[in-house]
């Protein structure tokens, strides 16, 4: 399963696509809403998921999450925010970060890789 981590805060980046790739799970990782956005528009084949903060200095997840929906529209979407009032349309899940974020976003993966099945041979 092929995800996409955007993250401006670099260890909590690293701790992610290192649970992440641990788990089996082939990550790209972006550090901010640039480096994210080219991401999506160069990957293929697609992403199976993408997990992006709100807060990227250069842009909003938000803004990023809409254009994952638009070009990766099966993919499935988490914000990863500090914010717990944070709202966003395009998102599946919101996490809030805390004490087991990474646990979250791993269990998410899991069971979307679960869900998906025989279609993450293709």
């Amino acid at each position: 399963m092929r995800i996409l981590i955007v993250e401006d805060h670099g260890p909590m980046r690293r701790a992610l696509a290192r649970v992440l790739r641990g788990a089996g799970f082939a990550c790209t990782v972006a550090s901010n809403h640039a480096m994210g956005a080219l991401c999506l528009m160069q990957r293929n084949p697609p992403f199976h998921m993408v997990v992006t903060d709100y807060d990227l200095g250069d842009g909003s997840g938000d803004n990023l999450l809409t254009l994952a929906a638009q070009l990766h529209p099966k993919a499935y979407r988490i914000l990863h925010t500090g914010n717990l009032w944070t709202k966003c349309r395009d998102a599946h899940e919101i996490h809030v970060k805390g004490f087991d974020s990474v646990g979250l976003i791993l269990r998410a993966a899991q069971a979307l890789n679960s869900h998906l099945g025989n279609e993450l041979s293709t």
